[in-house]
Order: C-alpha cells, then structure tokens, then sequence
C-alpha cells in the first residue's frame, strides 16, 4: 500500500504510476525466479477522495459501498478476552514480584544479622590476637633483661612464662 496525500497537481498519479509499474515487474521477476514455488498475488487498488472509495481495477467506476462488518461484534469480544487474560497476566506477574520481593527482604534481613555475628567474632579474635602479641612482646622484653642478668634467672622466668601462658 502505498499512501499519497499530497496537494493537487504535484505529481501522485505519474509517480503511483511508475511505483505500482517498477513494483509489479519486480514481483513478476521474482516468481519467475523461483519456478519450484507456489505463488498466489492478489492485487487491490483504491482511491479514497471525499469520502467515497473507488476500486480503480474496476472498469465501471463506481464508488464501492462501505457495508459494517458482521464479524466486528466477535473481534471485540476477541479484543475483550485478550484484554481480560493481558489484566491476568499483569496482576499474576505483579503478584510474583511482590513475593519475589518479600522473600529478598528476609534474605537481608538474615544476611544482616549473620554479619553482625561475624563482626563481633571478627572483633574477639582482633581482641585476643592484640593481646597475645602484647604478652609475647613484654615476654620477649623480660627476657632479653633477664639474659643480661643471668642465664639461671632466664630460665626462670621463661617457667613462669610458661605457666602464665597454659593459665590464660
């Protein structure tokens, strides 16, 4: 189809002319192409001018008469059904996102109760490992000292360490 609204006198007819022309050689040489396919072509053609439709393959020229559509009362009933399954559609597909949804808040909320546990445990083992790193230098400073004074008094103190330590 190939529409032209343009003004009087600027051409639509010599240019219509040669589209339908160039148009209908084309699809002649393309079934001519492809012998080992079946074509059917069904050609209309149609001037709408003042409100009156004209076939223009027709060689009596008269206006066609627009009659209603009987099947237009069963689209619609189409059109309802198709509009009513469209509505179920949605609200199922909003329902699941909702679930959806409300399942992934559970999920946060678990998630961010695990990383407060993992946090305070994080913050113990922070905590113990500080202190022993404490212990062992105040250790290692006490020894140094006490090898300078004796090597006796060392061994004494590295005992007293040592049952420090299997305390704690």
């Amino acid at each position: 189809m190939f529409p032209c609204c343009t003004l009087i006198c600027s051409g639509k007819t010599f240019t219509m002319t040669g589209i339908t022309e160039y148009t209908l050689a084309d699809i002649y040489d393309y079934v001519q192409k492809h012998p080992n396919r079946d074509f059917h072509l069904k050609f209309s053609a149609m001037e709408i001018y003042n409100e009156s439709v004209r076939d223009l393959l027709s060689t009596d020229g008269y206006p066609l008469r627009l009659l209603d559509d009987p099947e237009e009362q069963s689209r619609s009933d189409a059109q309802k059904l198709i509009a009513d399954v469209t509505s179920l559609v949605s609200s199922h597909m909003s329902r699941q996102i909702e679930m959806v949804d409300a399942r992934l808040a559970g999920i946060r909320e678990t998630a961010a109760g695990n990383k407060t546990v993992l946090d305070g445990h994080v913050s113990s083992i922070e905590g113990i490992t500080m202190d022993a790193k404490r212990k062992w230098q105040e250790f290692s400073l006490q020894a140094e000292n006490d090898a300078k004074d004796s090597a006796d008094f060392s061994a004494a103190k590295h005992c007293q360490f040592e049952l420090l330590l299997q305390k704690w």
